[in-house]
């Protein structure tokens, strides 16, 4: 009987033991809640800014939260309109899909981004409204790295056939500060051959990119995008690490190559060569004044063969070859002793010969223009056509 009294009372004791060890358990887990929610509550305190619009962002700048958590928002002094309201967030350079909610929150508004996944990670947000933008980073449980960009424009530097009314993206790989972005450092440009022409956009700016949308742009024109003195937002000297870019393209072109005239006139003879006294030291040929004719399809493209006493029928070759775009570039020159002084330079709508070595009477120059001869958009000619001069 005593034997049995002694195991009754040694199982009461580790019961109650129990009993006690598990109260304990509970009380500092609400003890850890209540210092966790306090210290929440400081971190919110702390990110209050005296901004006259927002009033307080969360998660706050640099700080981090449990992935389950992760509702990101941000309180403002005055209702806006959800359709005035910019509210993106990326996680580790990537995008983050989410709804966007306006809620009323005391004597303020709450905007809040609820991520359909939570996850763990580094995130940035972003949020505008009105003049009133915004940067911050913050991370989902232990990373805490600010997550990197990749960069990348669109459309790619020399695209052809760009839709008039497309949308032109550029970023880049830091954070940009959103000041830095205005008429002085994004601008919008037309070239032609008149020289170049600053279109008016509008010009939007995210976190680490760039769109310009809208702006007059015309088919068949080119345009380039000039990026200078963009800030990144974390740079300890704006001065010397500024974001510089530049792309160019071509709008839509489905026009096929025409000549609009020639030099001499042999392009309106139609049965007969053209007659040119003495000599001859220039050849042009002009297209529309919006064409740009494809380089290597003029060199391929546009024949030119000299008949003279001494040779019949030979084709003429170039000493040098010229690009005149934007810049005269030499693209190709002839190391031959025996190669004339002749010179091709093309330019966005004319071919120009130079016959440093006028040729002389009698001789006869015949011109070829091929149907495979297309612009740079390629848009081909489709027919062949012929000319020729006499020199007498």
């Amino acid at each position: 009987m005593i034997v049995k009294k002694n195991m009754s009372e040694r199982k009461r004791e580790r019961a109650k033991n129990f009993v006690l060890r598990f109260l304990l358990i509970i009380l500092l887990g609400q003890n850890f809640i209540s210092c966790r929610g306090n210290s929440s509550s400081q971190e919110n305190t702390s990110t209050k800014s005296t901004n006259s619009e927002i009033v307080e962002i969360f998660p706050p700048n640099g700080k981090g939260v449990f992935p389950e958590e992760l509702t990101i928002y941000v309180v403002l002094r005055t209702q806006p309109s959800i359709y005035d309201v910019r509210f993106a967030v990326w996680k580790e350079g990537k995008q983050v899909a989410g709804t966007i909610n306006i809620s009323k929150s005391g004597d303020f508004w709450k905007v809040s981004f609820e991520p359909i996944q939570k996850e763990e990670g580094s995130y940035i947000a972003y949020f505008n409204y009105g003049l009133q933008a915004t940067f911050w980073t913050f991370f989902a449980e232990i990373t805490r790295q600010t997550p990197e960009f990749e960069k990348v424009q669109f459309p790619p530097d020399d695209e052809k056939n760009f839709p008039v009314e497309g949308t032109i993206f550029v970023s880049f790989e830091k954070l940009i500060n959103p000041f830095s972005v205005d008429e002085d450092t994004v601008n919008l440009i037309k070239r032609g051959v008149a020289g170049e022409e600053n279109i008016p956009a509008d010009i939007s700016y995210y976190p680490n990119y760039i769109i310009i949308s809208s702006g007059k742009r015309e088919s068949s024109s080119n345009y380039k995008v000039s990026i200078t003195g963009i800030v990144p937002l974390f740079s300890g000297n704006p001065s010397f690490s500024v974001l510089d870019d530049s792309l160019r393209f071509r709008t839509v072109d489905i026009e096929k190559p025409y000549i609009t005239s020639c030099l001499p006139n042999f392009c309106s003879m139609n049965s007969s060569c053209a007659v040119v006294q003495g000599s001859i030291s220039q050849i042009e040929i002009d297209f529309n004044e919006n064409e740009e004719i494809d380089v290597q399809s003029v060199i391929e493209n546009i024949q030119f063969y000299l008949n003279t006493i001494s040779a019949k029928n030979q084709k003429m070759k170039f000493k040098r070859i010229y690009k005149y775009f934007d810049k005269l570039e030499l693209i190709y020159q002839d190391q031959s002793i025996y190669t004339p002084e002749w010179e091709l330079y093309i330019y966005p709508n004319r071919v120009f010969v130079n016959l440093k070595e006028a040729i002389s009477s009698p001789s006869e120059i015949a011109i070829y223009i091929l149907p495979q001869f297309q612009d740079s958009s390629g848009n081909k000619i489709n027919e062949f056509i012929s000319w020729c001069i006499t020199v007498e």
